[in-house]
């Protein structure tokens, strides 16, 4: 285990409950991001471990912990598992509860079919060691090295898969400030890792025809013109209300927008089950 400079006795308490367990290591090391305590563990100078299977955790694994199906994998290079929040105290974070298990029940399920997961949340992950030493383990040039790393070892024709059995709690943001300084990381860091994929002359498919397309297309070019739908359906209405000829064009947006969120409701429903 390394401590990447933690202020809440992390390294103490472990050393506490596991200080008799010889497979448990505590290493301790200034902060300097998530990064940065991933190579030390695993392809620095010294790797502080010599497994072939890392796994990589900044949340905590539930009874059905990631390591009871990676035996049942032969092939497995790399597992990202079922990360679920633990924090559901308000509307915000059960909202993103909801978000969570629907992209990963559904989205995650389908990428994996042609090799093309965008990233898989740093919350939990198994790697093997040869994988992370054959792309230089994760980059420190984007704000997204999850998904940077992923799409670097998806395009070393490594196949990334899920197993939505395997679970792990995680923690949501439960102020507004902190929910949107973290997607503002994670936008901002997709985009720069999409850009610097799309630059890259090389093998995996999956992530040229797909991952880096459903980057831009989904995650930024529909996301941008949602606030856009929103506005002229709010303008069609007021229009409707001051007597201006604008019924028909309001039943229309008003019919396309119970469509969508009808769509959205029953992914959601899709992906719970």
């Amino acid at each position: 285990m390394i401590d990447d400079g933690s202020r809440d006795r992390t390294a103490e308490v472990v050393k506490q409950d596991f200080g008799d367990c010889e497979q448990i290591k505590v290493y301790r090391k200034e902060n300097g991001g998530k990064a940065s305590a991933s190579i030390m563990e695993s392809i620095g100078p010294m790797p502080r471990s010599s497994s072939p299977l890392m796994a990589i955790q900044s949340c905590c694994p539930m009874q059905s912990s990631i390591w009871s199906r990676i035996s049942a994998i032969p092939r497995l290079e790399r597992s990202q598992v079922t990360c679920l929040y633990g924090n559901q105290k308000n509307l915000m974070t059960r909202f993103q509860a909801l978000e969570y298990i629907t992209s990963q029940n559904l989205d995650r399920r389908a990428f994996e079919l042609c090799n093309a997961i965008g990233v898989v949340p740093g919350a939990i992950g198994a790697w093997r060691r040869c994988a992370l030493v054959e792309v230089g383990g994760y980059s420190r040039d984007t704000l997204a090295e999850d998904a940077d790393l992923t799409l670097s070892i998806e395009r070393r024709n490594w196949r990334v898969v899920t197993e939505p059995r395997a679970r792990a709690l995680t923690e949501a943001p439960e102020t507004l400030r902190a929910f949107m300084k973290q997607r503002f990381r994670w936008s901002f860091g997709t985009l720069q890792v999409a850009y610097k994929h799309a630059k890259l002359r090389s093998r995996g498919r999956g992530v040229t025809l797909v991952a880096i397309p459903n980057i831009f297309l989904f995650q930024f070019g529909f996301t941008l013109l949602a606030p856009m739908m929103d506005l002229l359906l709010v303008y069609a209405g007021v229009a409707a209300l001051m007597g201006s000829s604008q019924h028909e064009t309001l039943l229309m947006l008003v019919s396309y927008w119970i469509f969508f969120q009808t769509i959205d409701a029953a992914a959601a429903a899709i992906g719970i089950a």
